[in-house]
């Protein structure tokens, strides 16, 4: 996962929607091996991360490769999912995820319980970006969303 150039561009695009702040406190749902917390990290000097991933493989990985903000107190990684947010994460100035609402199964609720998480103006982006045939560069084609069926 952390090799694909896709998801790093996939995971970087997202982060760059959110135009931190460089104070910012970010929330990244679904962190996988901690390619997307990197990129947060290096984009807020001055502010915090959190990575939530319901994976302990995951946990692990982006923990390894995020080890020296980890020391610093600039990042925390609790091991949960979106649909069971533990207590005591915070606000967030922005919040973001790439690929994952899919597996919720009840991403209307899970996006609103996230956004309660937000500061006044905070800022989210929840994208998917498809790996099938029909995808384009602005990613439209072909994309349906979780309440259409398979006629659109």
């Amino acid at each position: 996962m952390s090799r694909r150039t896709s998801n790093l561009d996939r995971t970087r695009w997202t982060g760059d929607l959110l135009e931190l702040a460089p104070d910012a406190r970010t929330l990244e749902v679904g962190h996988g091996p901690g390619i997307g917390l990197e990129a947060s990290l290096a984009a807020v000097p001055r502010g915090s991360v959190a990575g939530l991933d319901h994976s302990r493989t995951m946990h692990a990985m982006a923990a390894k490769r995020n080890r020296a903000a980890l020391g610093a107190g600039r990042l925390q990684l609790p091991v949960d999912d979106a649909e069971h947010l533990p207590p005591g994460l915070g606000r967030f100035d922005a919040i973001y995820s790439c690929n994952v609402w899919l597996f919720w199964t009840d991403p209307v609720a899970t996006m609103a319980a996230l956004s309660d998480l937000l500061v006044p103006g905070g800022r989210m982006a929840i994208t998917h970006l498809p790996r099938h045939g029909n995808a384009t560069a602005n990613g439209h084609q072909g994309c349906r969303r979780p309440d259409q069926g398979p006629d659109g």
